[in-house]
C-alpha cells in the first residue's frame, strides 16, 4: 500500500487500445488499486488521455479534471459525472491531477516540483529538460508558439 507522500502517474495511451472493452475488463484490478491509493492518501495524476482510465476507475466523479483537447466531448458524453473543464493544461481536484497532454504532463510535474521542493529546483529541472517555457495550469490547450501561426501569408510567418 502507498501512503500520501506517494505520487502515481498514469500515462495517456492510444485511443484503439484506451477504448477497448477488453483492455478496460483486464484494467479492473487497476481501477481497485487505485481506488485504494486514493483512499490511502496518495496523490494520483493523469497525462492526456489516462484521464479516461481514472474516470472509468470512478475516481473523477464530482471532480475538476481535463484531458487532451481533441478527446475532450469524448470524455464528457462517457463521464457526464466528472467535471470537465476545456482548454486547461491541468487540473488539481485534491490529491488527483489530471493534464492535458504530454508535454502538458511535463508542466505538471515541474508544478508538482515546485511545491514539493522549491521554485529554483523546478527551474533548474526545466532547464535540463530544455523546456522553453513552464506554464501554469490555466493556461490554455495551445502552444505559445502555434498561437498566431494559423496565418496563410507565409511573409507573415517570415517576420
Amino acid at each position: 500500500m502507498l501512503t500520501d507522500k506517494d505520487i502515481v502517474f498514469i500515462p495517456g495511451l492510444d485511443p484503439e487500445i484506451l477504448f477497448e472493452a477488453k483492455f478496460l475488463r483486464d484494467c479492473l484490478p487497476l481501477f481497485y488499486w487505485l481506488r485504494r491509493q486514493l483512499a490511502s492518501g496518495t496523490t494520483i495524476c493523469s497525462v492526456c488521455t489516462g484521464a479516461f482510465l481514472l474516470a472509468e476507475a470512478g475516481i473523477l466523479r464530482q471532480r475538476e479534471c481535463t484531458t487532451h483537447w481533441d478527446y475532450l466531448e469524448r470524455f464528457s458524453q462517457q463521464f457526464p459525472e466528472a467535471r470537465l473543464l476545456g482548454n486547461r493544461l491541468f487540473v488539481r481536484d485534491g490529491t488527483i491531477y489530471t493534464s492535458a497532454g504530454v508535454t502538458s504532463g511535463i508542466d505538471l510535474a515541474l508544478h508538482m516540483i515546485e511545491d514539493l521542493i522549491g521554485a529554483r529546483v523546478a527551474a533548474d529541472i526545466a532547464r535540463d529538460l530544455v523546456v522553453y517555457l513552464r506554464r501554469s495550469s490555466d493556461a490554455p490547450q495551445l502552444s505559445v508558439f502555434l498561437r498566431y501561426r494559423n496565418h496563410l501569408d507565409e511573409n507573415i510567418h517570415t517576420a
